[in-house]
């Protein structure tokens, strides 16, 4: 069975992009599950932080400490 209601929703936050895509049976059911991931999307982008993926001091090539 085929879904006649397709969605896209596209959110930029700064950087970050943020595109959410949903087919559903009737339109009440696609807005509420485009406003759901477009939700859970964003609260990922918005909790995930830079540092946490970088070290805390540069490596000794690009004139962090020398151990």
């Amino acid at each position: 069975m085929e879904l006649p209601w397709t969605g896209r929703a596209d959110i930029r936050g700064g950087s970050d992009l943020v595109v959410v895509h949903a087919c559903e049976a009737s339109a009440r059911e696609l807005a509420d599950r485009l406003h759901d991931r477009l939700r859970s999307a964003t609260e990922r982008v918005t909790h995930r932080s830079d540092t946490t993926r970088r070290t805390a001091a540069p490596p000794p090539w690009r004139g962090g400490p020398r151990k």
